[in-house]
C-alpha cells in the first residue's frame, strides 16, 4: 500500500508548517482538524497553530509531496523534515528537531506540486 508524505501549509500565508505521512490523506486532514488534548500535550506549537486556524474558520492546506511503500515511509518522512529544517522552513515537527544527515536533495519546486486538499485563503474569500 502507498504511504504519502504531505505538507500542511498555512492557508493565510501558504507557508509549510508541518510534514507528515499517511495512507489516507482525507482521514489525516480530518484528524488534524480535531485539535485534541493529546496533540496539545505532544506538540503544543502544532496544536496552537491548528487551533488558531480552526478558531478563524480555516483548515490547513494538505499537499502531497512524495510517496513511498509503507516500510520506507518513516525514513522518507524524516528526510523531508530534515530537508525542511535545513532549508529554513519554520516547521512544527517535534521529530527531527533540526538538520541531520540529509541523504537526499529535494528541489524547492517539490512543495509546489502534487495533490492539494483544502482551500487557500484567497480561494475562500
Amino acid at each position: 500500500m502507498t504511504t504519502f508524505i504531505y505538507v500542511l501549509r498555512d492557508p493565510r500565508t501558504d507557508e509549510p508548517r508541518y510534514i507528515g505521512k499517511t495512507k489516507d490523506i482525507y482521514q489525516r486532514l480530518w484528524s488534524h482538524t480535531l485539535v485534541g488534548e493529546r496533540l496539545k500535550k505532544s506538540n503544543y506549537n502544532l496544536y496552537t497553530w491548528l487551533r488558531g486556524l480552526k478558531d478563524d474558520g480555516l483548515l490547513p492546506v494538505l499537499e502531497i509531496v512524495d510517496r513511498s511503500t509503507h516500510s520506507k515511509a518513516g525514513k522518507l518522512e524524516s528526510e523531508w523534515i530534515s530537508w525542511g529544517y535545513a532549508n529554513g522552513l519554520r516547521l512544527f515537527n517535534v521529530q527531527n528537531a533540526g538538520p541531520r544527515n540529509i541523504k537526499k536533495s529535494f528541489p524547492a519546486e517539490s512543495f509546489e506540486t502534487g495533490l492539494v486538499v483544502g482551500r487557500r485563503l484567497h480561494e475562500v474569500r
